[in-house]
């Protein structure tokens, strides 16, 4: 059994969402994916994909890189959020949202100054770790060159409940990660199968099975041995035995544990 814990079947640039969504109901895996949102409209589609496919979940959020599209309209856009989530057991988790100090400038063009956009970015982040301590929903968090300031909000907020999608950091940082909350996830996603991610390898080897999620990040970051073509669920699995590869387990124990991590982590065992 597969759960493709993050992907954003609307962003496909070779096949329409339902294509996408169509495949994934013909296919034999993964049997679960979580759509993830990025800001209001993609949430918004995140939310009616979870309604219209039952092997569909959704997360609803405001991903760091597009919160300058809701410069001053903070309360305004958490308050969307909040109303989507309300009456709908499909949303399983905030997200995704973070930090991404990478797409600064000069690297991007903006009319804010460095410093001002990275204000922005942390108020969205503590906004939504209030949302989802509010629901007692998960947090799905984004990081990118911001690590260090992540983990400090965390602490600040006291909030435990989180994945750390598309995991890309080393072995240390997990143990930070999992010092301060031991029930936290972290997710491999396509990136773990490249020859040059030995840090990320290394960790995924040594962190304990219980806390390991896999994904996709479709339609980004396909695995190898398909790297450079476009991403998609059915993918996942490449990650999945990536992860068998590298780890000392019975196979199908590693399997069934990471699914049901998934199960347990979105609360959908019951």
């Amino acid at each position: 059994m597969l759960f493709d814990t993050h992907c954003h079947p609307y962003l496909s640039e070779k096949q329409s969402e339902k294509e996408v969504l169509e495949s994934i109901k013909n296919s034999s895996f993964p049997n679960l994916i979580l759509c993830v949102g990025t800001k209001i409209e993609t949430s918004q589609k995140c939310k009616e994909t979870s309604k219209n496919y039952d092997f569909a979940f959704a997360s609803v959020g405001i991903h760091p890189c597009e919160t300058l599209e809701y410069v001053g309209q903070e309360k305004e856009r958490i308050n969307e959020l909040e109303i989507m989530l309300q009456n709908d057991k499909k949303i399983v988790a905030i997200g995704e949202c973070g930090l991404d100090y990478y797409r600064l400038p000069p690297l991007i063009e903006s009319k804010f100054e460095k410093q001002k956009i990275i204000d922005i970015q942390k108020t969205f982040f503590r906004l939504q770790i209030q949302l989802a301590h509010k629901y007692n929903l998960p947090l799905i968090i984004h990081n990118r060159e911001a690590k260090e300031d992540i983990l400090k909000i965390l602490q600040e907020e006291n909030f435990k409940n989180f994945v750390f999608h598309c995991y890309t950091e080393d072995r240390e940082y997990a143990k930070k990660l999992l010092d301060f909350s031991p029930q936290c996830m972290i997710s491999f996603s396509g990136i773990l199968t490249f020859k040059n991610a030995l840090g990320i390898q290394e960790t995924a080897k040594y962190i304990p099975l219980k806390n390991i999620l896999i994904e996709t990040d479709s339609p980004y970051l396909s695995p190898a041995p398909e790297r450079g073509t476009e991403n998609h669920p059915q993918k996942v699995k490449f990650v999945l035995d990536k992860i068998k590869e590298l780890r000392n387990e019975n196979n199908e124990l590693i399997e069934e544990t990471i699914y049901q991590n998934s199960l347990d982590f979105f609360c959908l065992s019951h």
